[in-house]
């Protein structure tokens, strides 16, 4: 944690006490809103 709040533009801190699908869901929009979305086509 003291690393998320010393440098929140290069670690993202997900809740994992709710089920999986939650948590799954929490990270793949933390790297999309930093990453942006993958190109169509892309695997």
């Amino acid at each position: 944690m003291t690393q998320a709040r010393s440098d929140p533009q290069h670690w993202v801190v997900v809740d994992g006490s709710p089920p999986i699908e939650q948590v799954a869901a929490a990270v793949e929009e933390a790297v999309r809103d930093r990453l942006g979305r993958p190109e169509q086509g892309a695997a």
